[in-house]
C-alpha cells in the first residue's frame, strides 16, 4: 500500500488499530491511549505492529514501537516510517 499522508491513510491505520485491539473505530480518537483507553495488552500491540508492517511494507523496530502510546503517535510513526523507506 502506498501511503501519502492522506485522511484515507490515517483512517486505514485507525481501522487496523480497531481490528487488532478489538475496539470500535468510532471509539478511537487521536488522543486515545493504546493501553489505557483502548486496553491493548502486549499481544495486541505485537499483532498491531505486525499488521502495520504488512499493510504498509515497513519495519517497526521493537525499541521504537515501545515508545508509541497514542493513536496519533501510531499514525505519525507509520507515516514517518513510510517516508523513510522511500
Amino acid at each position: 500500500m502506498t501511503l501519502d499522508g492522506s485522511a484515507d491513510d490515517a483512517a486505514h491505520v485507525v481501522e487496523l488499530i480497531a481490528k487488532h485491539l478489538g475496539v470500535s473505530a468510532e471509539d478511537i480518537t487521536a488522543k486515545s491511549s493504546l493501553v489505557h483507553d483502548l486496553r491493548a495488552d502486549f499481544f495486541g500491540l505485537v499483532q498491531l505492529a505486525l499488521a502495520l508492517e504488512q499493510a504498509f511494507d515497513i519495519e517497526i523496530p521493537d525499541e521504537e514501537w515501545i515508545e508509541v502510546s497514542t493513536v496519533a503517535e501510531v499514525v505519525d510513526y507509520v507515516f514517518a516510517r513510510v517516508d523513510a523507506c522511500r
